[in-house]
């Protein structure tokens, strides 16, 4: 995480405002790792915050009607993506509603996220081609294809509240709309971070 940091900071001389893009598989980390980092900025005096792409999904319901996982371009808001992160590039406030894992949408509560030196987008369509161009920094998080699969699993039971059999339902076509949607845009990064199934990173 320090060559990250490092980075940030080097990039930050140069802007106002940075926007770091952490973009991967589902149930990589993503979330934690930018957590982690916004926490060790924050402790060093430069005001940080994430927001995720998954707030901008179309709830779960709606994409089972249409057939499609989140990882289909369908599945996505972005022109209302696009708009929040101008508002953050601008170094303005963005109040949002968060994507909730277990319930499938998004929480009636909102969220503020004030404006900030360094903005962490993350989620599985940070580098969509609408916001790609808007990223100083952008971070692939890259696995092996059974680690993915294990990891979904997982976070199908605890994140999700499946059962066995609905975690391991249709893990196959999503890996298959990962590929085609989401693996395609890791050619646009600047950092590529390994991942194993015990949640290790290490900057390829």
């Amino acid at each position: 995480m320090n060559d990250i940091i490092s980075e940030i900071l080097t990039i930050q001389t140069k802007r106002d405002v940075v926007i770091l893009a952490l973009c991967g598989s589902a149930d990589t980390g993503k979330t934690t790792l930018a957590e982690r980092i916004c926490d060790e900025l924050n402790r060093m005096q430069v005001e940080s915050n994430h927001l995720s792409t998954d707030s901008f999904l179309i709830d779960r319901e709606e994409r089972n009607k249409k057939g499609i996982s989140g990882y289909n371009l369908a599945a996505l808001k972005s022109n209302e993506l696009l708009d929040a992160v101008e508002k953050l590039e601008q170094g303005n406030g963005l109040t949002y509603f968060p994507y909730d894992n277990r319930l499938g949408k998004n929480v009636s509560e909102s969220r503020l996220i004030k404006g900030s030196a360094v903005i962490i987008i993350e989620g599985i369509h940070c580098f969509h081609e609408i916001i790609r161009m808007k990223m100083d920094l952008k971070i692939y998080i890259d696995a092996e294809r059974e680690v993915l699969k294990k990891l979904r699993f997982s976070a199908n039971i605890e994140k999700r509240g499946c059962t066995e059999n609905e975690a391991s339902e249709n893990i196959n076509e999503e890996m298959e709309e990962y590929i085609k949607y989401i693996l395609p845009n890791m050619k646009h990064s600047d950092l590529i971070i390994e991942l194993n199934e015990k949640y290790n990173y290490k900057i390829k």
